[in-house]
């Protein structure tokens, strides 16, 4: 942990304590409810993921595969998939 705070520190240009701080100052408003409710968070992307493909069925079926083909390869850029 000690080299992944340093690392975000130096990229940040702060203090490896002004990171702690800041992520328990996060950490404590999640908790006290001015966070990103999971709930909502899962509702809206449900929400998003079904009008979008309904959207790319009706209109441009013939990206539909295309576009999940980018869906994956930017899953495994952005989250190691």
């Amino acid at each position: 942990m000690h080299n992944e705070l340093t690392t975000l520190a130096d990229n940040l240009g702060v203090s490896r304590s002004e990171i702690v701080r800041l992520a328990v100052d996060h950490y404590l408003a999640f908790h006290a409810g001015r966070g990103a409710n999971p709930n909502r968070v899962a509702e809206l992307a449900e929400f998003n993921q079904l009008v979008m493909d309904q959207i790319l069925r009706r209109d441009f079926p013939d990206l539909r595969e295309q576009v999940l083909d980018a869906v994956d390869k930017r899953l495994g850029k952005f989250h190691g998939r």
